[in-house]
């Protein structure tokens, strides 16, 4: 068993050796046996500080190491490697951070502009210290974040507005379906109505079959439509009867899964007879109807 040495630690004369050495204090000794490596720690004292510890086999060294020059020239050589490595990592660690600025970036830009709040404003102190650390600029950053923190009290005053008015809008839009129901409804709606149920499908429906013969509800807003450019006679004579917020279009999709308020759907126009499947066509939409509904009712050839 060789002497031991101060730089070489935890050497013994096993087959299977470990040594552990200090990178900055290697130098040649004498009467050091031929040996085999199955781990290298590299410790790099240079700054006083341990920096980099680094593990490989046998295998991943060119030739073997039969003497402590050569394990000297490996170790420096590995500890080349790890620098780039370390490089490499760097780069790809600034990347990401950067990324992530960009998003808390654009996250604070959007926030502002739709005027929305967030109460969740912690910043990350994992994000700010990597920053830090690689002393990535946090200006942009920073000022936008004062800028929302400033105008967040604003904004909270706005979102309770809106919050009031839907409370508002909601208690008028019962108020109306309570008096329609009372004055049009069915004696069925009438009875669950005014004994606290909601029944609001069988409202809408109700309500549009007499407000508007021959619509259909798209109760879950599944058709669509472009322009039309130059309406039909018929689909004039439609939207012109159905009032205010109606529009000829030219259909696109089918609110299938809806009430059909006209008793034969499939013999309206927009049915291929044969496979009954939808084809475009004229037709004149309701888009708001009762606020949130969409009333459907295509055009005849």
């Amino acid at each position: 068993m060789p002497k031991k040495r101060t730089n070489i630690i935890n050497c013994n004369s096993a087959s299977q050796e470990e040594w552990e050495i200090l990178a900055d204090c290697l130098s040649p000794g004498k009467d050091v046996p031929t040996i085999d490596i199955t781990k290298i720690h590299i410790i790099n004292k240079d700054s006083g500080d341990i920096e980099v510890k680094y593990s490989t086999t046998f295998q991943d060294l060119d030739h073997a190491v039969t003497d402590l020059e050569t394990l000297i020239e490996a170790c420096r050589t590995m500890k080349s490697q790890l620098a780039d490595t370390e490089e490499k990592m760097k780069i790809s660690a600034i990347r990401g951070i950067n990324e992530m600025l960009l998003g808390q970036i654009t996250g604070f830009r959007e926030l502002i502009k739709e005027r929305l709040v967030e109460t969740d404003l912690e910043p990350d102190r994992g994000f700010l210290d990597a920053c830090k650390k690689y002393d990535i600029d946090l200006s942009v950053y920073s000022a936008l974040r004062a800028q929302y923190e400033a105008l967040l009290p604003v904004f909270y005053d706005e979102l309770q507005e809106k919050k009031n008015a839907e409370v508002e809008r909601k208690k008028v839009l019962e108020q109306d379906k309570v008096k329609w129901v009372k004055e049009h409804g069915s004696d069925h709606l009438k009875r669950c109505v005014l004994s606290g149920y909601d029944c609001q499908r069988l409202y809408v429906t109700e309500r549009a079959s007499f407000e508007h013969p021959g619509f259909i509800v798209d109760f879950d807003k599944k058709s669509d439509w472009r322009s039309r450019s130059c309406p039909s006679p018929e689909a004039m004579d439609i939207a012109e009867t159905a009032g205010e917020g109606s529009k000829v279009v030219w259909l696109t999709a089918h609110p299938d899964d809806s009430e059909a308020i006209v008793e034969d759907a499939s013999s309206e126009e927009g049915f291929n007879e044969q496979d009954k499947a939808f084809q475009a066509c004229e037709a004149v939409v309701i888009p708001d109807y009762l606020t949130r509904y969409i009333l459907v009712k295509y055009v005849s050839a």
